[in-house]
């Protein structure tokens, strides 16, 4: 016993100084902060709107790619002149290439490019999946995921001059799927772009990085919530009668009523902690591959990864709405025993 007593303490004692060691190594940072190039690509709202003017502040060169021109020049004007604005469609080739070459000898000119940060992403989809068609996922697709890959790979070699850095903003739910939308499917294959990337660029110097972050509450979230609203109900109206006429509109009604009170009890407000992780994943020595923030994705959803799946599934299914024909067959079926 007393033997068995000393290994235990031998390996909390070992486990405690790993975990600190790891902890101070994680902080040690690049030199010249200020001197980077970085280029974040989403910075209409969110998490790429917040990055944009953190790193504005710390002196870095930002070069902010929005969707919609009134954000852009919202961003611009919130910063300063060390920020430039770039209205970029990432669905489109030809206007990836067009920034591409803006930013290349109008921008940087004979410098690299020290990281590229991909905070592009949209939620709408949020439906049964049986209310869904190809359509719906292969435009959120185009959007959270081909866009990001083919702005990436034709950014690349400007990431390879400087040996710089590719971070891509997933999610924690590109590990645990709750209920295979079209968004948690684009994150999915984010983590899998960025786990080949990452292998195949050991070579070059060149590092891959995930940020994978809970649920946040934004300034923008009420709107948001209420977009996501009417795409469940668009998508109940829309879906094809085979996936919809079993669930009537109770079923909907209770969907969009249950959206507002998840994501509020869910939700974090403390955005700074992502953005914390994002300035790790950019600016450490040796940043973590991984990054998952937030206390639902560290404490509830990440630890239903690891159990079976038979509880697993039964766990996330807890306060979800029932359609009604999984009620009348499960009456149906004690009536019959």
């Amino acid at each position: 016993m007393d033997e068995l007593r000393v290994l235990l303490i031998a390996i909390v004692i070992i486990t405690a100084v790993c975990k600190l060691l790891d902890y101070f190594i994680r902080t040690l940072r690049v030199d010249s902060i200020g001197d980077q190039a970085i280029l974040v690509v989403g910075c209409d709202c969110g998490f790429g709107f917040e990055l944009a003017k953190r790193l504005d502040r710390l002196g870095c060169r930002v070069i902010a790619t929005s969707h919609g021109e009134q954000q852009s020049k919202k961003l611009v004007q919130e910063c300063s002149s060390r920020l430039t604005g770039l209205v970029v469609d990432i669905t489109s080739t030809e206007g990836v290439k067009t920034a591409f070459n803006l930013v290349k000898n109008d921008i940087l000119g004979h410098r690299g490019l020290w990281a590229i940060v991909n905070s592009s992403a949209t939620a709408q989809k949020l439906s049964p999946l049986e209310w869904l068609t190809k359509e719906d996922f292969h435009q959120t697709l185009n959007f959270n995921f081909l866009g990001v890959i083919d702005l990436t790979l034709t950014f690349l070699p400007l990431l390879k001059r400087s040996k710089g850095r590719v971070i891509f903003t997933s999610s924690i739910f590109g590990r645990i799927s709750p209920n295979g939308s079209p968004y948690v499917v684009s994150k999915y294959a984010i983590e899998a772009f960025a786990d080949g990337l990452r292998r195949q660029l050991l070579s070059t110097g060149c590092s891959v990085h995930l940020i994978e972050p809970g649920l946040y509450r934004m300034t923008s979230q009420p709107a948001t919530v209420r977009e996501m609203q009417k795409g469940i109900s668009r998508a109940w109206r829309e879906a094809p009668r085979t996936g919809a006429e079993q669930y009537d509109e109770g079923f909907l009604l209770t969907c969009v009523r249950s959206l507002p009170i998840f994501m509020n009890t869910v939700s974090s407000d403390n955005i700074d902690e992502v953005l914390d992780n994002f300035e790790l994943a950019l600016f450490s020595q040796y940043p973590r591959c991984r990054y998952v923030v937030g206390t639902d994705a560290k404490y509830m959803w990440l630890p239903l990864q690891y159990l079976p799946e038979w509880l697993s599934d039964r766990l996330m299914r807890l306060g979800s709405p029932v359609p009604t024909f999984s009620l009348k067959e499960r009456k149906t079926h004690k009536t019959s025993e």
